[in-house]
């Protein structure tokens, strides 16, 4: 069959979620051809005309918003063809996207399903479909079980998407002071830890799946071969499995010295691994990413179970001693903010010398309250005055002080979503 996996957008890098499907359905012997819209725009439609499938990668709430533009343009040149959702917010969404803007979602992992998915479509009923959704079961109240294996899993042909030189990573190039072709990939999906804003969180439940090393070092040695420079972890959080973590690191260092690298994770398993992080560093990690939406206790206690201000403070006193970055990521505006809180974190800024190495866009970032977030069961929020949106909510803060000032920051620092992310999973 004749099958187009579009990538909307995947963090600014080359989307791996397109590419591993977009591999699977070639190893099985169809006819695929990808296009990443953040790179390419949909360009010539003329890919989608002779297309019997068209699969479209949610990994990300950006590409979820915006999916039903993306389809409406297939459907005006292809209203024939079969579409298919699978990512992350594809999982998150399924009973509200299936018979509205496609017509099958992949729930879970995407390989196998997809690819058996196509059996069907090509002979209705000739397999057992698994980790998907139709419109039958959506409208008799059924749902897909998550499908959660990694047997399926192949090395990511990187040639059927752009160049790794078409996304270019300046956050990344201001940390290391000069250009570097950079490549990202993934060691395990999913996350053990449940912070109840995590959309990862919302996709797996706390469940995580780990793919095998010789997997990674043959995707490295692929895009080595491409010429890149620096390696991202693109797991939602790296140190989650740290000892097998740092073996990975070893053996990509053993193989291909010179390799910088960086990586996203919560900050207690920065200060719960002192031993693994001082060796990273020695091995060429140049930075490290982490959540801390606020540093106050009170707020905290409503995202992360178990992580106190003494731990964060510990680990930018361990990071202190390395020569990695340690960039946080803040949520200054949300719902157990009162306003003369904003002093805090302005005093913490200071003591941690941050104000000049995280991007502006961090001050005035607030709180994303997607459909699926296991915080719309948060006492505070469901107080909140909610305006509903085709895949979020809007909410109004308590204190119309907090939301004035939230508009006069906004106001002053454009937003920079690529920059403003957490995670470039969530």
């Amino acid at each position: 069959m004749r099958i187009v996996v579009l990538s909307i957008f995947e963090g600014g890098y080359q989307p791996i979620t397109a590419i591993t499907a977009a591999t699977a359905l070639a190893m099985a012997g169809h006819d695929v051809a990808l296009r990443d819209i953040s790179v390419d725009g949909l360009g010539d439609t003329g890919i989608l005309v002779d297309a019997d499938v068209v699969a479209v990668a949610v990994p990300l709430f950006e590409a979820l918003s915006a999916s039903p533009a993306v389809v409406d343009s297939v459907r005006s040149v292809n209203p024939e063809a079969t579409v298919v959702f699978f990512g992350q917010f594809a999982t998150i969404n399924a009973a509200s996207l299936v018979g509205r803007l496609c017509d099958f979602v992949i729930v879970g992992e995407w390989e196998r399903p997809l690819v058996t998915l196509m059996e069907h479509v090509h002979r209705p009923g000739s397999v057992e479909l698994v980790g998907t959704l139709d419109p039958a079961m959506a409208q008799a109240g059924r749902t897909a079980r998550p499908w959660r294996s990694w047997g399926f899993f192949e090395v990511p042909d990187r040639r059927l998407a752009p160049p790794l030189g078409a996304y270019p990573q300046r956050q990344l190039e201001r940390v290391l002071g000069r250009e570097a072709m950079v490549g990202g990939l993934e060691t395990s999906r999913g996350c053990r830890r449940r912070c109840a804003y995590c959309s990862v969180h919302a996709a797996y439940g706390g469940a995580a799946v780990a793919m095998r090393a010789e997997k990674i070092l043959a995707d490295v040695q692929a895009m080595i071969a491409e010429g890149m420079e620096h390696l991202t972890f693109m797991d939602a959080d790296f140190l989650n499995h740290a000892e097998r973590s740092l073996a990975i690191v070893e053996q990509i260092n053993a193989s291909f010295p010179g390799i910088t690298y960086d990586f996203t994770t919560r900050i207690d398993n920065i200060a719960q691994n002192n031993r693994i992080i001082k060796k990273l560093d020695r091995l060429g990690t140049i930075m490290i990413t982490t959540s801390l939406h606020f540093p106050s206790q009170k707020v905290l206690d409503q995202i992360y179970s178990n992580l106190r201000i003494s731990t964060v403070e510990s680990a930018f006193e361990l990071i202190k001693n390395t020569d990695i970055t340690l960039i946080p990521t803040f949520t200054p505006f949300n719902p157990w903010v009162e306003f003369e809180d904003f002093e805090i974190l302005h005093q913490f800024l200071l003591r941690y010398d941050l104000d000049r190495k995280i991007d502006p866009s961090q001050y005035s970032n607030r709180l994303h309250l997607y459909k699926g977030s296991p915080l719309l069961s948060n006492e505070t929020i469901k107080k909140l005055k909610l305006v509903p949106r085709e895949f979020d909510y809007e909410w109004v803060h308590s204190d119309s002080r907090v939301d004035a000032f939230y508009a006069a920051t906004r106001a002053l620092r454009p937003s920079q979503e690529n920059a403003a992310r957490c995670c470039l999973k969530c």
